[in-house]
């Protein structure tokens, strides 16, 4: 077993608790979260991670903060010689992504960027679906996540901030998952990232919406929306994903559950966000001790184009990322 900390909050600390639990072989000594519910306000949860960073037993810590925090907490575990995992943000720049990866290399210890989205059914149907030349090579995708953000969710989120919160990384946090994704499917070069954001809430918030544009090396295109609202239901949310090519198109909505294959019907697949990063974390375990970095080159990636859509947000102009 592997005595693991989560340090986060929010809906992220909830998911990653039950993956835990899922995955088998982890765990998990303690959480560490800001925010309603957290040890300042009468939970026996703590809210000072450094307090784990001298336990023998706390052996690797799960970082589920919100962007821009990333790189602090990781760069701590390492220096105390824990494990480090991340959901595929890496951190708020590639300079500090880059420092966490030296990091834990000098300190000896693993640092694994869990992909979630690559591993659940509905990604790993598609991906062999694509793979197996039954679309065609893809011209277009589109997929939409929107999920609901209530209020105790959202203080939760602000309670981990340092700063004024930043737009930017704010849409790059919410857009990464499906970022990656998106070129885990097309397998190919982005060239091109656009995009545009706007608040959902009223005037003055963040923009927690936005559409994200990628332009592939072989002018292909995807359309990614992400958002995050106040006035949907707790626990609800819309998930959207469509592929297209020149011999079929796969479709997926989370209302019913089913992928239309072209000319080939349709079949049900489930999409389940907590066996995905379930069987992440089950790999991560197989893996620890082998001394090798888990997803960081792809995540790396990945932070890429997320971090060219929060440039993009700010000035209104595509970002060339050329690869």
């Amino acid at each position: 077993m592997i005595g693991v900390a989560i340090v986060g909050s929010g809906e992220l600390v909830a998911r990653h608790l039950a993956a835990c639990r899922q995955a088998g072989g982890i765990d998990v000594l303690a959480v560490v979260e800001h925010g309603p519910g957290s040890a300042g306000q009468g939970s026996p949860w703590a809210t000072d991670y450094r307090s784990l960073l001298s336990r023998d037993d706390v052996q690797a810590v799960d970082v589920c903060v919100p962007a821009g925090r990333q790189a602090e907490l990781g760069l701590a575990a390492a220096s105390a010689g824990k494990h480090v995992l991340v959901e595929q943000f890496l951190a708020a720049s590639l300079d500090e992504a880059d420092q966490l990866v030296a990091a834990c290399r000098q300190a000896g210890v693993t640092l694994a960027a869990l992909q979630p989205e690559r591993r659940q059914p509905l990604a790993r149907g598609l991906k062999a679906t694509v793979d197996e030349g039954k679309l065609g090579p893809l011209s277009f995708a589109h997929s939409v996540a929107i999920r609901s953000w209530p209020p105790a969710e959202q203080e939760a989120w602000r309670a981990w901030q340092t700063g004024p919160p930043d737009p930017g990384l704010s849409v790059a946090e919410q857009a990464i998952g499906a970022l990656d994704l998106l070129r885990w499917l097309f397998g190919i070069p982005v060239a091109g990232v656009f995009a545009r954001g706007c608040a959902l809430e009223g005037p003055g918030e963040l923009p927690q919406y936005a559409s994200v544009v990628l332009r592939f090396a072989d002018n292909a295109q995807a359309v990614c929306e992400v958002g995050r609202t106040g006035s949907l239901a707790a626990g609800t949310g819309l998930r959207r994903l469509a592929l297209t090519g020149p011999r079929g198109s796969a479709y997926h909505d989370l209302r019913d559950a089913d992928v239309v294959l072209g000319p080939a019907g349709v079949r049900p697949l489930r999409d389940d966000p907590v066996e995905g990063l379930a069987a992440a974390l089950a790999d991560w375990v197989a893996g620890t001790g082998s001394g090798r970095d888990a997803g960081v080159e792809e995540a790396r990636a990945s932070l890429v184009l997320a971090l060219a859509a929060a440039e993009s947000l700010r000035t209104g102009q595509p970002v060339e990322v050329g690869g």
